[in-house]
């Protein structure tokens, strides 16, 4: 209901923009700077009351429909900020919101008649998706470290933090 109120909302594209790239810039600080604060110790994690879940998904909703995307790049931060779970289960977890989100809007596209008749020219498309996706899960799950997963996450905000900027104060 959030993201449908979000995605009915009319707002001034460049002051949510420079909204948007403060917090990306600012949550990916704040995981780059706490990045070696995160291990496998169960005990640093902390059990996120279903209240504030509730308000977090809520927002992610409203911003998300607001910005017409699925709303992963933030639900990461947001969790590893609050140490809501390993590093590894945040990925996972990220992942699947954005996998389930991403399917719901393509199925929405795909009722587009015009849209509809271009998908078949990018299937490979969809091969690539699905590899890299598997690919990840397996370095997620098998490879990184914890802290690495931190760090990564961290850089991954910050460089859409700053590709944002680029976009808004340069270009």
């Amino acid at each position: 209901p959030l993201a449908y109120l979000g995605g009915s909302m009319q707002i001034d594209k460049n002051l949510f923009e420079i909204l948007l790239f403060c917090v990306l810039l600012l949550a990916g600080i704040l995981i780059l700077f706490n990045f070696r604060s995160y291990d496998d110790n169960e005990s640093s994690y902390k059990k996120t009351p279903i209240t504030i879940s509730v308000l977090i998904g809520g927002a992610l909703g409203f911003v998300s429909g607001v910005l017409g995307i699925g709303g992963g790049i933030f639900l990461s931060p947001i969790l590893f900020l609050l140490k809501a779970a390993k590093p590894k289960h945040i990925v996972t977890v990220a992942s699947l919101f954005i996998l389930i989100n991403s399917i719901s809007g393509i199925v929405g596209q795909l009722t587009k008649n015009e849209v509809l008749s271009e998908v078949i020219n990018y299937w490979y498309l969809f091969l690539a998706v699905f590899v890299g996706g598997q690919t990840g899960n397996f370095l997620n799950l098998k490879i990184f470290p914890t802290r690495i997963l931190a760090l990564i996450t961290a850089a991954l905000v910050i460089f859409v933090a700053i590709r944002m900027g680029f976009k808004i104060f340069i270009i």
